[in-house]
């Protein structure tokens, strides 16, 4: 039996099915994510690279290693119960008996977040669910895993006692499991905010810097610090530039030097206390959103926006990473707006995307994607972002590109 989501991300437990055997080897599943569009370019007239971002089917990978309940012996017929447990234990009677905020049902809110709009859905059979505002989801046993913050295997062990007894086991005491844990985690990472370094808006030498290594214009940085998301500092005894959010929750440094981090390695670093669902930019009165992946990119949006006379229609919005999810209170600012991801050119960017998409349909916006594919750099190798077609020499296939990148009226 072939699992389908409309999604898929390998670092969510809930999105792995621990018992494997009958889904198809992972040889006999092709990559199945494909984005129309032609496959050639001509310099004299550039090819609108706009693709509709409809949700696909996504099969799930197979997971070779199963988890076994720690409590059941070599020869006993753990899969068996395993089995009983999934197909007997129906997922409304779990969360009934975790005592879980709120009702379950095929629309409701989600009892795992602050769900401002029903965004929860469980099948008819209540085998299986999916919260839409994250795109993610699963049986019964990720239900649990999610609700306790349990690994799955704990979760697994959990729900064959609750399926067998029909009462919690010992010394599980129902209550919102994950809504303390999530206050718990919220007020840690808010100490930890308190421990980063001042932060200032770039001075001119400074944006002169920064736009020599991005290569991008110190006009279009300057929207990018008046929007207060462009600032510098100095951490771990090095002069950085970073993205910022507004509410100052999430913020994202690189070395003035373009060099990785020395010992803590990498060139783009979250600083801890950052919360990673609140995405940088965001602003409330522009009816149009470019939304980017990383601080470089979302620079470059913000490059041509300046460039094309777009700061009064369109602002730049940038996600830190393509495991990031929208918060609930981050898509309801994006409710009913023309957004356009600009999808990064590997398989990571274009799962984000799909999921991005996804999530921003379920506030009622107007979501497209556009891609890179076939736009190639001097030194002959693709362009993967939308930095990387900023930093193309501007000629009349460039100039072409990125005017078909930001037009919004098709």
């Amino acid at each position: 039996m072939e699992t389908l989501l409309t999604s898929y991300d390998p670092s969510y437990p809930q999105d792995r099915d621990p018992i494997p055997n009958n889904l198809p080897a992972s040889d006999e599943n092709p990559d199945i994510i494909k984005f129309t569009g032609p496959s050639q370019i001509d310099p004299d007239s550039p090819i609108d690279r706009r693709i509709c971002l409809e949700p696909l089917p996504i099969v799930l990978p197979v997971n070779e290693r199963v988890v076994l309940p720690t409590d059941f012996t070599a020869g006993s017929n753990w899969r068996d119960r395993l089995e009983a447990a999934r197909a007997n234990l129906p997922i409304t009677l779990a969360w009934e008996l975790l005592r879980l905020d709120g009702s379950p049902s095929s629309s409701c809110n989600s009892p795992f977040r602050r769900d401002l709009n029903p965004s929860f859905s469980i099948t008819p059979d209540g085998q299986r669910w999916k919260d839409w505002g994250t795109d993610e989801g699963g049986d019964v046993f990720d239900f649990i895993a999610n609700a306790m913050s349990l690994p799955i295997g704990d979760a697994m062990r959990v729900g064959i006692q609750i399926a067998e007894s029909g009462v919690l086991p010992l010394g599980v005491t129902p209550g919102s499991y994950v809504s303390k844990r999530r206050d718990e985690v919220l007020r840690e990472k808010a100490e930890q905010r308190k421990l980063w370094p001042p932060m200032n808006p770039p001075s001119e030498a400074e944006l002169k810097t920064i736009a020599e290594l991005r290569g991008i214009s110190i006009e279009g940085l300057k929207l990018a610090v008046a929007d207060g998301v462009l600032v510098t500092t100095t951490w771990y005894r090095e002069a950085a530039w970073c993205v910022r959010s507004r509410c100052c929750h999430n913020c994202q440094a690189r070395t003035m030097s373009g060099k990785p981090w020395g010992m803590i390695d990498g060139k783009a670093k979250t600083l801890r206390g950052s919360l990673g669902c609140i995405p940088i930019g965001l602003p409330a009165d522009k009816p149009i959103i470019a939304l980017c992946e990383g601080g470089p990119d979302m620079l470059a949006a913000y490059d041509c926006i300046q460039e094309l006379g777009l700061r009064d229609q369109v602002g730049a919005v940038g996600m830190m990473g393509s495991t990031s999810n929208f918060s609930s209170e981050s898509l309801e600012h994006m409710r009913g707006k023309r957004v356009r991801i600009f999808i990064d050119r590997d398989e990571a960017g274009r799962q984000a995307a799909a999921k991005w998409a996804t999530q921003l349909r379920s506030v009622g916006a107007d979501v497209d994607g556009f891609e890179f594919d076939d736009v190639t750099r001097s030194d002959g190798k693709f362009v993967k972002d939308l930095n990387d077609l900023v930093r193309l020499p501007r000629c009349e296939t460039s100039n072409s590109f990125i005017r078909k990148a930001f037009n919004f009226n098709n």
